[in-house]
Parts: C-alpha cells; structure tokens; sequence
C-alpha cells in the first residue's frame, strides 16, 4: 500500500514539473516552417534559454527614497461641460390660435393678448395686440400645450389663462374675458391702542390702488395726493388742520389730543365715502411710583428722583474745607518749640473742629470759621426746583429758594440743580 501512493506521489511531481516548465519544454525543439519534420535543439542552446528567462532579483535602496506628502497640493478640478439648451420653438408649424378679448359681450380694443407653449420646464412666448374689435389671431404655430391670457394697462386683465393642448393642423378658438381690476381705497387708523388725557395722538389715512401694469401683473401701489378731510368730537381736541392731502407713500396724517376724559368720536371724509374711525376713550396717565420717603427721612441734592407728597424741610449738609494756611520759621500757632494744640466746636455744625498738628513747621493748623464756605453756613443758600402731579401730567417747574419748609400736594419731581448741598427731611404727611 505504501509503495502504491509513493508511485502516485512521483506522477504528480512530474507532472507539476511538466506545467512550470513547458515553455522550455517547447523550446526544445526547433521547428521549420517549411518543412515537415522537427529537429531536436542541442543541449547548449536549451541552457542558454533557461538561463535567459530565470527570473532576476534587484534589490531597492529605500534608505535614500522619500514619498512626497502631497496633501496639501490643491489639484485642478475639473467640471462637465455646459450643454447649452436648444431655445424652445413655438412658430413653424400648422396650428392656429384665434380669438377675440372681451369685456362682457364688448370687445376690448388694442387688448395685449399672450401665447405661451410649455415644453416641460420650458417655455417661448409672442405677445399681439388686438385689433379695435378685440380680435387677435397667430398662425403656423406648432402643436403641443399652451397657455393664453390678455390683458388692457391699467385697468383690464384675466383672473386665471386658459390653457388647451393643440394638435397640429389644429385651428383653436379661444375668446378671452377680461374684468375690471383697478380699484381705489383708503384706510383710517388710530395710531395707539390708548388715549391718555393731555397727550397727543396721530390719525393715518392711507391711500391705496391696484393697477395692470404692461405685463399683465396686478400691482398693488401708494396714491398721493388724495384730499381728506376729518371730524373729531369732545374730548379729542384737533392740533393739525381739518383738510391734508396724501404724500408719496399714500398717507394723510392729523394731529389731536385728549383734553379729558371720556370718549370721543373720529370720522374721516375722502373719495366722497364718509368712514368711522375706531379711537379708545381718553383715561388718566397712571400716577408715577415715588421712592420709598418715611417721616424723618429725606434726600440730598443734588438729587433726581420722585418723593411722596408731605411737608419737608430744609437742613444744612456741613461741608469742611481742610485749611491750606502754612506756618512761618516760628511754626505759627504751633512753633519750633513744639506748638499749642487746642479744640473747639464748630460754629456751624457744633461738631469740634479739626485739631491742629504741632511740631516743626506747623504747616496744619486749627481749621478756622473762615475755612468752611460762607454759602453753607445756613439754609438761605438753599434752593430746590420741582414738579408736582397734576393728574393728566407734570405740572410747571417750581422753584423754592431759601430754608424753612415746603409741601407737596401729591406726589413730586425733584430736579437735579447746581445749588447749595442742602437736604430736606420729611416732617409730616
């Protein structure tokens, strides 16, 4: 058994030999195209061959070999050309388009009438215009799907185009019906949603027209110079004049104010049409919030805020100006042998007064009436300027100069002034 599997063995090498090396098998043997018979090569010459075709190895030096990075290098790009899109044909053909423009049962002289054919996303278009009855007609056209309307600048158009499917050879009827599409109006409006007493409001009245412009499309555009005229009643008081007129962008303006309280009534007169104009009624302003001021308390000036409404009155803020005066050789009042020093209450504020360094030089001494400002020695020199509510607003600028004390009938507004540092505390209610 195993003498039979080694026999096998060597037929398969053989054979595998045979297939690597049948090339220089064939070679062997040399073979003359005009004869018949085949000559055995020589032993010589089939080594030759052998050695010919073995296979060469050739070692790389990769140590001197570097890729190149090439990541950063932009290469051209490159884009497919444009095919350019033949232009849609419409004339040509066999196909008629008639018809006549009408207004009603009157044709429409000089109407603009468009036939458009559609091919997919394309389109090519010619434009007539109708004769004095309204009729148009186009011939040699060719077949397919087309859409139709007319038109009249600035008044007439359509709706909605017809659109049919023809045939070729085909002689399609269409009448076109257009209608009125120009038109005129106005609009009034107030220009808050709140009337306050004592403040002013505007009306706007805005013009409008819609128009066939020379493509057939409605526009929608300002009209100027359109008359209006208003009526207002108590409590609206009118600021501007009765009549105004229209601008470039198609409105009126009128000024008014509420003068108390209680509803008025607005109606404006234009293209002959009488129109209510809806207006909130005129209320109070709400009363202004004021800082938080309890009995005894108060506020300096220079100072803008609000304060509760009650009796306040004026008090000196001290102001003490550090004397600059400079001691001589013998050190002033306080001299070389080492100066007096003494304290004494201000005449102003009664708080002792500032006390003087001794010591060589004495260039600080005691601080002298004459150091504090004259201005600030009593309320006099006080002066507080100030609005009280009046309901529907501010009243008038009030002015109190002097010290003493004053009231405030309702809630104020004091205003910040260049006066004396004065502070006015709240004594009552």
């Amino acid at each position: 058994m195993t003498i039979k599997w080694f026999v096998a063995a060597l037929f398969v090498a053989a054979g595998v030999f045979a297939v690597d090396n049948r090339d220089f098998l064939i070679d062997a043997y040399e073979v003359d195209d005009e004869v018949t018979t085949v000559t055995e090569a020589s032993f010589d010459n089939i080594a030759r061959r052998m050695e010919e075709r073995r296979a060469v190895s050739v070692e790389l030096d990769t140590g001197s070999f570097e890729v190149p990075n090439t990541r950063g290098i932009d290469l051209p790009r490159t884009t497919p050309s444009e095919v350019e899109e033949e232009e849609l044909e419409i004339e040509g053909g066999r196909v008629t388009v008639r018809g006549r423009v009408l207004d009603g049962t009157d044709g429409v002289g000089g109407a603009s009438v468009s036939i458009e054919r559609i091919v997919g996303d394309r389109s090519a278009q010619i434009t007539l215009t109708a004769d004095g009855n309204g009729r148009y007609e186009a011939a040699n056209l060719q077949g397919g799907l087309y859409r139709i309307r007319a038109w009249r600048a600035p008044d007439l158009s359509m709706q909605q185009s017809q659109v049919h499917f023809v045939s070729e050879r085909q002689v399609l009827d269409a009448n076109l019906a257009v209608n009125e599409e120009a038109d005129s109006r106005f609009t009034a409006t107030f220009d808050s949603g709140e009337a306050r007493v004592g403040r002013s409001y505007t009306v706007s009245v805005e013009f409008r027209s819609s128009q066939v412009n020379a493509e057939g499309i409605i526009e929608d555009a300002p009209v100027a110079n359109q008359i209006t005229l208003i009526e207002v009643s108590d409590p609206l008081v009118l600021e501007s004049r009765v009549i105004a007129t229209s601008g470039r962008d198609g409105i009126a303006r009128f000024s008014m104010r509420c003068s108390k309280v209680g509803q008025g009534r607005i109606v404006v007169i234009a293209s002959g049409n009488r129109r209510n104009v809806s207006v909130p009624s005129c209320q109070l302003p709400p009363r202004p919030t004021a800082t938080q001021v309890s009995i005894g308390g108060g506020f300096n000036q220079p100072t803008d805020r609000v304060v509760p409404r009650g009796t306040y009155e004026a008090r000196v803020i001290p102001v003490v100006v550090p004397t600059t005066e400079a001691g001589g050789t013998d050190g002033g009042d306080g001299g070389n042998g080492g100066g007096q020093t003494g304290s004494t209450n201000s005449p102003t504020t009664n708080a002792p007064a500032t006390t003087a360094a001794a010591g060589n030089g004495g260039a600080q001494g005691f601080v002298p009436l004459s150091a504090v400002s004259s201005a600030f020695q009593d309320t006099s020199q006080c002066r507080l300027e100030f609005q009280v509510w009046a309901q529907v607003g501010w009243g008038p600028i009030q002015t109190h100069v002097g010290g003493g004390q004053v009231t405030f009938g309702d809630v104020a507004r004091i205003r910040t002034n260049s006066a004396a540092p004065c502070r006015y505390v709240r004594v009552s209610r």
